[in-house]
Formats: structure tokens, C-alpha cells, sequence
């Protein structure tokens, strides 16, 4: 369908840490907003208005004229130890507006004991 990685920020003046935690969030987000640009949902779905880090789930509020775009993670070889960038990834697809189901207990600064 579509594809980002974080190479693509050098367009916009960023040439380091394009393997950070924020860069992953940020290509997850960017990743998103594709998706849902090209099934004509960007508006239907715009997701989080601020980044607080907070749990946010578009599923929990659906739009009614469209379910949201329903995403599944595959993380092929990667191993998925707790604060993995692959979480970082998913945690800027599904802030971006995409319907992943997930568990916020492997996220990177996730508090063992406050699984939301």
C-alpha cells in the first residue's frame, strides 16, 4: 500500500538520529497519515490532536460513516523485548489514526504495573 522510513526525514533537514525512538514514533505517524491519505480517511481519522503519551485507541470513538483502517503488526525477526523502536513505531501509527490492536505494557518507558 504504502511505505515510510526515516531516511525520508533528510528531505526535511534532519540528518541525525534517524534511528531514535523519536524518529520511529515520527515515521510511524508518518507511515499513518499515508495510509489513511490514500483510502480517502485522513479527515475521517485525523488522530491525536497532542502527544501527551497517553493510551489512544481510534477504534474506542469510530466515525460512522467509516470503520477505522484495521492494521496488524508484524514485527518478522524482531525481537519484541519490552521498549523495542518497533513499539515506537506502532505507538506513531496508532496516534496517526491506524486501528492496531496492541498492549501499551511493551512501549519504550512503559512502568511495569500501569498497563493501559
Amino acid at each position: 500500500m504504502t511505505s515510510a522510513t526515516s531516511r525520508e526525514f533528510r528531505r526535511w533537514g534532519v540528518n541525525a538520529g534517524l534511528s531514535s525512538y523519536p524518529a520511529a514514533y515520527a515515521t510511524g505517524l508518518l507511515l499513518s497519515r499515508r495510509v489513511l491519505k490514500e483510502l480517502k480517511m485522513d479527515t475521517l481519522y485525523p488522530g491525536v490532536d497532542k502527544v501527551t503519551g497517553e493510551n489512544y485507541n481510534v477504534g474506542d470513538n469510530p466515525n460512522e460513516e467509516r470503520r477505522p483502517f484495521k492494521a496488524i503488526l508484524d514485527v518478522g525477526l524482531t525481537r519484541t523485548t519490552v521498549g523495542n523502536r518497533v513499539f515506537s513505531i506502532l505507538k506513531g501509527a496508532v496516534d496517526g489514526g491506524l486501528h492496531i490492536p496492541h498492549s501499551t505494557s511493551r512501549f519504550p518507558g512503559n512502568v511495569p504495573g500501569k498497563d493501559g
